[in-house]
């Protein structure tokens, strides 16, 4: 029988396994870090599904013709392209939207003619500018002038600058 205690005895260690700590702290220790490394890796996860959202709303958005503003008002449930196209649609005449059917139909902008004109005409201004040195060399000129038609001559040269 003696021999056979002695047998279980020398089964009682066991071979490849570290031994338990002592007080607890190594292994809580351990758990701390798991449970760290764990919390970045959601962190990361939660990153990268928030950017995918974003540039799927950003790409739906920009195929349907609607603003990209529009995006910081579609709910955080509202993922996929389907339920983007459908949330916009519900909610077109929010938007300034314009709906056939199924089919978003980004709001075709009309412009004032006169106002296209005008812009024209500023445009035109500004390549045709003249520096402030040559203004105020004119009005250099005018301020000295002696008589009415030296006067009129340097209008004239001042307006063909001007226009």
């Amino acid at each position: 029988m003696l021999n056979n205690e002695t047998e279980y005895d020398s089964n009682d260690e066991y071979e490849g396994e570290t031994p338990a700590p002592n007080n607890g702290k190594g292994l809580r220790a351990q758990l701390e870090s798991v449970l760290a490394e764990k919390k970045a890796l959601e962190d990361q996860v939660l990153q990268a599904n928030n950017a995918l959202r974003e540039r799927s709303i950003s790409d739906t958005l920009a195929s349907l013709g609607v603003n990209a503003k529009v995006a910081k008002f579609i709910p955080s449930d509202v993922t996929d392209k389907e339920s983007i196209e459908q949330w916009i649609t519900e909610n077109a005449d929010i938007f300034g939207v314009q709906t056939g059917g199924n089919e978003v139909v980004a709001p075709k902008v009309t412009v004032d003619p006169s106002a296209v004109a005008s812009a024209n005409r500023l445009s035109s201004l500004s390549s045709a500018a003249q520096s402030p040195s040559k203004i105020q060399d004119i009005e250099a000129r005018i301020a000295n002038a002696s008589s009415e038609a030296e006067l009129k001559a340097l209008w004239a040269e001042a307006k063909a600058y001007l226009l």
